[in-house]
């Protein structure tokens, strides 16, 4: 079994009250809305970045107006199985997935949640860092301002870019980074939004990550993978 109960949130709570319990956003991937015990829609993260980069009032935004109604949905049953939940994120282009029973809510998978409950050990130690390298990187100076780098993922649909010393953005590693930022960094800065911070005028250099830990091609993906878990980074 690979899902997961996520906390479900009633569609009336609003963004401002969310994002006063960061744990909430920064440690889900998503959050399930329902109403009357069933589901009625999901907010992820990519949802919260457009909300940002859509500049609207977040004071007075409520869940259940920005919220993904009827989501795509598994009803559980003995024929489901990975290959299904696989199909329906590549056929619908999503990476979660609640799981019914009915109309009861029991949980949701994810491309985490899949990841965990896979055994890894040697497929990860099999493969190298050079096999599932991402050539196209988004580089971006350091100062360019938060609600603009948010933009930038939106746009690219990516969920970190790279920071650099450069004047330029561009879509290919062109210098050496100096720190990264990530979608969950720029969701967690929304609480601060909330509170007086204008992301349109904070430069990535006052909240990236830095230094940068980096790893060799021929390294394994177990190597990353220990790495990236020792580090508690969540890209």
């Amino acid at each position: 079994s690979t899902y997961q109960l996520a906390q479900p949130v009633k569609s009336s709570t609003g963004i401002q009250t969310l994002s006063e319990n960061t744990n909430d956003i920064t440690n889900n991937s998503c959050i399930l809305i329902t109403g009357s015990g069933e589901l009625l829609g999901i907010l992820t993260k990519q949802d919260i970045l457009e909300i940002i980069t859509s500049e609207m009032n977040l004071k007075e935004t409520k869940i259940g107006d920005v919220m993904t109604k009827s989501p795509i949905t598994l009803n559980l049953s003995d024929t489901c199985n990975i290959f299904t939940v696989l199909a329906l994120f590549r056929q619908h282009q999503i990476h979660h997935l609640p799981v019914l029973k009915g109309n009861k809510l029991l949980g949701i998978i994810t491309s985490d949640s899949i990841c965990r409950g896979l055994p890894t050990i040697n497929f990860l130690q099999l493969q190298s860092v050079a096999e599932v390298l991402t050539k196209t990187v988004i580089q971006a100076p350091c100062t360019t301002s938060i609600l603009s780098l948010a933009r930038l993922m939106v746009t690219h649909q990516v969920s970190y870019i790279l920071l650099t010393e450069s004047e330029e953005i561009t879509e290919y590693p062109a210098s050496l980074p100096t720190g990264i930022i990530t979608k969950n960094d720029i969701v967690w800065l929304v609480q601060l939004s909330l509170l007086g911070l204008d992301l349109s005028k904070t430069p990535a250099k006052l909240v990236t990550r830095t230094p940068l830990a980096g790893l060799s091609s021929e390294q394994s993906l177990w190597q990353a993978n220990q790495q990236l878990l020792s580090q508690n980074r969540q890209h």
